[in-house]
């Protein structure tokens, strides 16, 4: 009877893993390591998608033009800063021409000339909507003119005709050095409406 319950006891160490001293130390060690890095991963996993989130809701009351849903959401401290998201607000607010929105959000402290992944600056964006008092807008709040190159606001606004914004932009750009070799190229691609002038 005694050797059986040596065996039995024999057995049950064996299948128990816990018991044996170095499995424990090894579980020990390796929870030591792991449960730091899960308690930092976590919350920052968790942040980010928070963030995420919170942009969408930005963007959607921006293409919805929600004055009181932007507003509540800006106030609570939610970032326009794209990131790793396709676009910023104010970018959205620009394209959409929505004066108010592009107001509140330069209020707020967006970056006016963070591009959108693909679609240039909130300049750019309302420059080729042919949104005039949104360009004046943004221009007025210091937004950058940009260079003289191919799809450059200055090149946008002379083919599409927007001659009061073509206008200060120019002023804007007095003092680049490359746009006196471009002009002419850019006056000669314009409409027919601004080579008169």
């Amino acid at each position: 009877a005694e050797r059986a319950r040596a065996v039995h006891r024999r057995r049950h160490q064996e299948l128990n893993v816990l018991s044996r001293p170095r499995t424990v130390w090894v579980a020990l060690l390796l929870s030591a390591l792991l449960l730091p890095a899960f308690l930092w991963w976590g919350p920052l996993a968790l942040q980010r998608e928070v963030r995420a989130r919170c942009h969408r809701e930005l963007i959607t009351a921006t293409r919805g033009r929600n004055s009181a849903a932007l507003r509540a959401l800006l106030l609570i401290g939610v970032d326009d800063a794209a990131g790793r998201w396709a676009q910023p607000a104010l970018w959205a607010a620009a394209a959409e021409g929505w004066d108010e929105g592009v107001a509140l959000l330069l209020e707020h402290g967006s970056s006016i000339d963070e591009a959108a992944k693909a679609s240039g600056t909130p300049l750019e964006a309302a420059i080729a909507e042919r949104h005039q008092s949104t360009a004046l807008l943004l221009l007025g709040h210091r937004a950058s003119p940009g260079g003289s190159g191919r799809f450059s606001p200055l090149r946008v606004a002379a083919r599409t005709c927007q001659p009061v914004v073509f206008s200060a932009l120019l002023q804007r750009m007095r003092g680049d050095p490359e746009l006196p070799r471009a002009l002419p190229e850019i006056v000669e691609n314009a409409c027919p409406e601004l080579r008169v002038r």
